[in-house]
């Protein structure tokens, strides 16, 4: 998972390898509140952009210096799931993406689907903003029998060679080196793991 192109090079470790929906913010004093954006090339009606303003007033306020992934809806066509899906940054500055392994997980955590996506299209979501994207997974990545309408999430897939861990939230620290970053998945985790170690020094 490539996750920043012409963004962010990381100097301080993940706050935990994924951070939980459940560790956004309520309090005004910490939480950041995005912009709704739409990519230059999106084709919503007016109704549709309606929709997704109301969705997005809906969803949790986070903390600051995170990637957050939130799930708006599903829908079909023939075998496949296409899921509707905001992408929320929270750093001070725009960021890209490259490859991004995602997960559709049921409210078990038991693994639905999951699917490496190719985000160079999406271009930059600037600071502070969210932008609305679709994922489609395809009959062959779905892993069990068929996916709900209701009760599923979808997460962003860390891994590293100790062990494999989903989140709805990535979380970084504020000393963020200005410069391109480039990395598959298992480079971009071993990379956090690695200053995660130097710092418990």
């Amino acid at each position: 998972m490539g996750l920043f192109g012409r963004g962010e090079k990381i100097k301080e470790a993940v706050q935990s390898n994924t951070v939980t929906m459940e560790d956004s913010v309520s309090t005004v004093d910490a939480a950041i509140n995005t912009s709704l954006v739409f990519h230059e090339e999106a084709d919503f009606s007016k109704q549709e952009r309606y929709v997704l303003q109301f969705h997005h007033q809906q969803l949790s306020l986070l903390k600051p210096n995170q990637i957050s992934i939130s799930e708006v809806r599903l829908s079909r066509f023939e075998e496949d799931v296409i899921i509707m899906a905001f992408i929320r940054n929270t750093l001070d500055k725009a960021v890209s993406f490259e490859l991004v392994d995602l997960l559709l997980l049921d409210e078990n955590g038991q693994v639905l689907a999951k699917k490496s996506f190719d985000l160079t299209e999406m271009g930059e979501i600037p600071a502070l903003s969210c932008m609305p994207w679709s994922f489609m997974f395809e009959e062959e990545d779905i892993l069990v029998e068929s996916i709900p309408d209701k009760g599923w999430k979808i997460a962003f897939e860390l891994k590293n060679q100790e062990s494999m861990e989903h989140g709805a939230c990535i979380g970084f620290g504020t000393d963020l080196d200005r410069t391109a970053f480039r990395s598959s998945t298992r480079e971009f985790t071993a990379a956090c793991c690695r200053t995660a170690k130097d710092q418990s020094r």
